[in-house]
C-alpha cells in the first residue's frame, strides 16, 4: 500500500467509527467534528463548468486506478478539494486556472464562514 494512501484510510476509518457511534448512540456528541470538510461536492455552489470538470476528473481517476489495480482517490467532499494541491488540480483533464481559482474561492468561503457546519 502506498504511503500517501494509509493516512487517508486511517482518516476514513475514524470518520466511519464516529458515524457508526452516531447511529448506535444518537444522543452522544461525536469526538470528531466533520464540519465543512465533510460537505459533499454536489452540495457546494459550484459552476456547471467546475462540476462537470470534477465529474470528468473522477471518471478519469477511476479509469487510471482500474488500469493499475488500485483504489481510486476521488474528489468527493469539500475537504478533498481543500487537500488537493494546485499542481495536481491543474493536471486533471478539463480543469484549468479559472476552475482552480473558483474552487479555491469556494473553499476559502467555507473555511471562513462561521455558519458552515
Amino acid at each position: 500500500m502506498s504511503d500517501d494512501l494509509e493516512p487517508r484510510i486511517d482518516q476514513c476509518l475514524l470518520v466511519l467509527k464516529e458515524l457508526l457511534l452516531l447511529l448506535l448512540r444518537p444522543n452522544e456528541r461525536p469526538a470528531v467534528e466533520l464540519g465543512w470538510r465533510a460537505i459533499p461536492i454536489d452540495d457546494l455552489a459550484l459552476s456547471v463548468r467546475l462540476e462537470n470538470g470534477i465529474a470528468h476528473a473522477n471518471a478519469w481517476r477511476r479509469r487510471q486506478a482500474q488500469e493499475k489495480g488500485e483504489i481510486p482517490n476521488l474528489l468527493m467532499t469539500a475537504g478533498d478539494l481543500a487537500d488537493i494541491s494546485d499542481r495536481d488540480f491543474l493536471r486533471l483533464p478539463n480543469l484549468g486556472r479559472r476552475s482552480l481559482a473558483e474552487m479555491r474561492e469556494v473553499i476559502a468561503n467555507l473555511a471562513n464562514d462561521p455558519a458552515s457546519p
